[in-house]
């Protein structure tokens, strides 16, 4: 099969489509969720250090056991972009290296590996300029529904993992 014959397999879809798309938690205020911390916190601030990760592993902050309470977990893998102030202009992303909670400034995106390497999906989202889907530069944020809406490329599984090689 020639390359001309391959592409003819991708697909083109909007990424809610093929993706859980959403947002993290709302930041605990009291430091008593803090103490003794063991479950780990992503925030913005943690992207913002390394700017662009297949694996962030370390975090500023951990909260305990009456932290988490009704916050939802995120898996390792999930990819995070900050969708709210001024950092959405820097363009970081980061796939998380472990299990964890999320920031509310922070996009989530979860693959269905049946569908998407999410680590494909990664090097694509680099390619995006958050600053183009800004809609207030004034008060900069990222909607979740104008997330769901960018178009990916979607070949077949097999030639996701051989451009991820890459």
């Amino acid at each position: 099969m020639n390359q001309a014959t391959k592409k003819t397999n991708w697909q083109t879809r909007k990424l809610g489509e093929v993706c859980d798309v959403g947002a993290g938690n709302s930041a605990p205020q009291k430091k008593e969720f803090f103490v003794a911390g063991k479950y780990p916190f992503f925030r913005t601030s943690d992207v913002g250090r390394v700017r662009i990760s297949k694996s962030l592993d370390q975090v500023s902050d951990y909260l305990n056991d009456k932290g988490v309470r009704n916050l939802k977990l995120f898996r390792k893998g999930t990819i995070l972009l900050p969708k709210s102030g001024a950092s959405t202009f820097l363009n970081h992303r980061v796939i998380m290296g472990m299990d964890g909670y999320v920031v509310s400034h922070l996009a989530t995106i979860e693959t269905d590996e049946k569908v998407l390497n999410n680590i494909f999906l990664f090097y694509f989202l680099q390619e995006i300029k958050a600053q183009d889907l800004i809609q207030d530069h004034k008060y900069p944020s990222l909607n979740l529904s104008v997330i769901k809406e960018i178009q990916i490329p979607l070949p077949p599984l097999p030639d996701q993992r051989r451009i991820v090689k890459i």
